[in-house]
C-alpha cells in the first residue's frame, strides 16, 4: 500500500519511498517554471526501470546516482527508461543514457510526430500559427511566428526511442506490471502507467494536483488537442480500479484521484484553451457536448475506445518493443 509520508518540500533530493519497489526521486530543472521534476524508480524484470528521468545534464546524473546509492544501486543498474512524453524534462536524460548506460528508452507511439520534427522544424512551435489563425487568435499567432527562432532545448541530443508502446501494452516488473494507457492532450502521444497491484497511477503531465497542464504543447500538435485531452480525462477517471496514489511529474504525490479534481481540471482547461484549440464554430452549452462536437464530417481522428469512436489513433504494436507483451 503506498505511503504519503513525504518531505514537506517535495523537491528535497534523495530517494523517497512510495510503495514496495517504487521510489520517487526529484530532479532539479534548469528552466523557468517548476523547480524540479519527479522521476520514479521501480524494480523491473531485469534491472531498474525509471519513469521520466529528467533533463539531461551532470546535475541530473549526480542527483540520480546519489539517490540510487541510498537504495543500494548504481546508475548502470538502470536497464529501461519510460517517458510519459517527449518533453526535455521527461525524455532528454533517458535519451542520453541510451548511449552512456546502454539502457532502452520507450515513449508513446504518437510522440513520433514531434520527435521526428524536432530536428527539422524551425522554432519551438512551428505548426501553431496556422492553427491559432484558424481559431481566430491572429495576434497570438503572429507573436509566436515572430519568436519562432527561440527553441528551448535545441542544443540537446534528441531522437527516436527504441520502441513505441501502445495503449494496453503491459510492461513486466519484478513484482506485477505496468499497463500503458494512452492519454493524448498535453502532447499527442502522452501516456500514463497504471500499476494495479499498488493502485498507483504514474500520470506524468496528464493530471496534476494543483495546476492544469498545457494542451498541444509540442512541435507537431494534432488538429484538436483539447478534444483528445478531455476524452483522456474521462478515460482515466473511468478506470475500473480506484487509485489511492497519483504520482505526477512536477508536484508532490497526491493521495487519491478525486472526481472533483477531474471536474476542476476539465472546466479549467476548457475555459483556458477553447479560444485557441478549437475551430471557430458555435459553442455547445456543456463541455461534454463541446467534446463530442469536435469532429469534422462526423469522423473522429484521435479518440478512445471508451467513447465509441473508431480507434484510429492506435497503431499496430511494434515488434521492437521487447519489454512489453500484448495486454
Amino acid at each position: 500500500m503506498p505511503t504519503m509520508q513525504q518531505p514537506q518540500d517535495w523537491t528535497e533530493p534523495g530517494a523517497q519511498f512510495v510503495a514496495p519497489g517504487v521510489h520517487r526521486i526529484p530532479l532539479s530543472l534548469p528552466l523557468d517554471g517548476p523547480a524540479a521534476v519527479n522521476s520514479y524508480v521501480l524494480e523491473g524484470a531485469d534491472g531498474l526501470l525509471v519513469i521520466d528521468p529528467g533533463w539531461v545534464g551532470p546535475e541530473t546524473e549526480q542527483a540520480m546516482t546519489a539517490a540510487l546509492r541510498q537504495l543500494g544501486h548504481r546508475l548502470d543498474d538502470i536497464t529501461v527508461c519510460l517517458a510519459t512524453h517527449h518533453h526535455g524534462d521527461h525524455y532528454s536524460q533517458a535519451f542520453a543514457w541510451r548511449t552512456t548506460l546502454g539502457c532502452a528508452l520507450f515513449a508513446g507511439r504518437e510522440e513520433r510526430h514531434s520527435i521526428d520534427s524536432f530536428l527539422t522544424d524551425v522554432g519551438r512551435f512551428p505548426n501553431h500559427p496556422p492553427l491559432l489563425t484558424r481559431c481566430g487568435a491572429t495576434r497570438l499567432a503572429e507573436r509566436i511566428a515572430r519568436n519562432g527562432e527561440a527553441r528551448e532545448g535545441a542544443d540537446i541530443a534528441h531522437g527516436r526511442p527504441e520502441g513505441w508502446p501502445d495503449h494496453g501494452d503491459v510492461i513486466p516488473l519484478r513484482d506485477g506490471a505496468l499497463e500503458v494507457i494512452a492519454t493524448p492532450g498535453h502532447t499527442r502521444g502522452h501516456v500514463v502507467f497504471q500499476h494495479a497491484d499498488t493502485r498507483i497511477l504514474f500520470s506524468g503531465d496528464h493530471i496534476l494536483p494543483r495546476i492544469t497542464p498545457s494542451i498541444g504543447f509540442e512541435w507537431a500538435p494534432e488538429p484538436y488537442p483539447l478534444r483528445s485531452y478531455l476524452r483522456s480525462l474521462e478515460l482515466v477517471r473511468g478506470l475500473p480500479a480506484p487509485h489511492c496514489c497519483l504520482l505526477t511529474a512536477p508536484s508532490p504525490p497526491a493521495p487519491a484521484i478525486e472526481s472533483t479534481r477531474f471536474s476542476t481540471t476539465t472546466v479549467s482547461v476548457s475555459t483556458k484553451c477553447v479560444s485557441t484549440s478549437l475551430p471557430a464554430r458555435p459553442r455547445p452549452t456543456t463541455w461534454r457536448n463541446r467534446c463530442e462536437g469536435l469532429t469534422e464530417g462526423g469522423n473522429s481522428t484521435n479518440c478512445h475506445p471508451s467513447t465509441g469512436c473508431p480507434p484510429s489513433w492506435r497503431s499496430p504494436p511494434t515488434s521492437t518493443y521487447s519489454p512489453c507483451t500484448a495486454g
